[in-house]
């Protein structure tokens, strides 16, 4: 059986679990739903690369839970002026940590994602298939799923006779001020495995922030395949290559890994990549790509407190990223990331316009330090 690299890129606390625990350890739930896999132990390896080590020692912590009886280990970002800068590094941790890992596929996952108790199952029959799935993802707090109350709707819920509870002023990781986030329901991870809930979900969108969901939801029947009576997937665009995506190590080495020209800044880090890998497979028909999503993968992610802002904290961008992303795939049309250049008369169409001093640091180190390697090189 293929193996398999889990890649997790943190800069959390120890502690910021956001639930009625909140001394539960970030992530005690990642690993102990990938514990009770035991099937697929020898198949899997978890790569975390802590943001803050300097803060903590992660393995021990881990390590003082219980004894995990599956493979994993953990790594330190390079030490890069975004880094020291406290700014987004997001591109350049996972390439840290794909030099580290041995597994013939790679799944990127957040650092507040867990599994249900036959993810891996489901996730290597795909694999096995020939395919290379991709994990929806459903928002939860203590267990319960989410729902945003714009959306409720009781009558899509009558076969669970659930209760909605208030999420108070909740500070989302991508919101400056306290939100009203939506509510809980009283269902559990047995409620949803029982009742087939991805059945529900073509009704009932708001149970999942997940973008990829909603575009299920959608009328090109193109992109659809079904493998059985009771199993159908869906083929990948190139804008869905983003969390909880899974590559072959083959394409990343091609592909020259995540483009690190998107660090510095938070906008399209993890979702250029699959751009790129269109232009490289050659693709004009969606369906022709072998990436897919099913309906029956997914993943779980905890809501967390905010980030450490020790080391990473949200500001205004210096650079305009959905610009940045255009240029570099419709003019320069890259394939390998990290060795191009962009001509320095171009960089004045990308900058955002600002007085700000450390902005202007930003823009000036952009300019002139371009991530120049090749991933294949580095490898041990």
């Amino acid at each position: 059986m293929k193996k398999l690299s889990i890649i997790i890129s943190t800069v959390r606390n120890s502690d910021m679990f956001y639930s009625s625990d909140p001394k539960k350890h970030i992530f005690e739930d990642l690993f102990e739903s990938i514990e009770f896999q035991s099937d697929y132990h020898e198949f899997i390896e978890v790569i975390i690369v802590d943001g803050i080590y300097e803060y903590r020692n992660l393995k021990k912590e881990l390590d003082s839970i219980k004894k995990w009886s599956f493979n994993y280990k953990i790594v330190y970002p390079n030490d890069t002026f975004w880094r020291r800068k406290k700014l987004f590094h997001l591109n350049s941790s996972f390439n840290k940590a794909f030099l580290e890992s041995n597994g013939e596929f790679l799944f990127f996952a957040s650092d507040c994602v867990h599994f249900p108790l036959d993810f891996f199952k489901k996730y290597f029959y795909y694999l096995n298939m020939g395919y290379c799935p991709h994990s929806f993802f459903f928002f939860t707090y203590d267990k319960k799923l989410i729902v945003r109350g714009s959306y409720i709707n009781d009558d899509n819920f009558k076969n669970f006779n659930c209760n909605f509870n208030k999420i108070e002023n909740y500070t989302c990781h991508n919101n400056k001020n306290n939100i009203d986030y939506g509510y809980t329901i009283d269902l559990t991870y047995e409620d949803l495995y029982a009742n087939n809930f991805l059945n529900y979900t073509k009704i009932s969108e708001p149970f999942v922030m997940d973008g990829r969901i909603d575009n299920l939801i959608i009328k090109d029947q193109n992109i659809y395949k079904k493998l059985s009576d009771n199993t159908e997937i869906i083929s990948v665009y190139p804008s869905w290559y983003f969390g909880n995506m899974s590559i072959s190590r083959d394409d990343y080495i091609n592909l020259n890994g995540y483009d690190e020209n998107f660090d510095g800044f938070k906008g399209l880090n993890d979702c250029e990549i699959g751009v790129r890998y269109y232009k490289y497979k050659k693709f004009t028909n969606p369906k022709d790509n072998n990436h897919i999503l099913a309906y029956d993968l997914y993943a779980y992610e905890n809501l967390q407190k905010n980030y450490n802002t020790d080391v990473v904290f949200m500001r205004d961008s210096f650079i305009d990223a959905n610009a940045l992303f255009m240029y570099i795939y419709n003019e320069l049309k890259i394939i390998h990331a990290n060795n191009y250049k962009i001509p320095e008369e171009v960089f004045d169409k990308l900058f955002i316009k600002t007085d700000d001093s450390f902005n202007i640091e930003c823009q000036d180190y952009y300019k002139n330090n371009r991530p120049n390697f090749v991933l294949k090189e580095l490898l041990k």
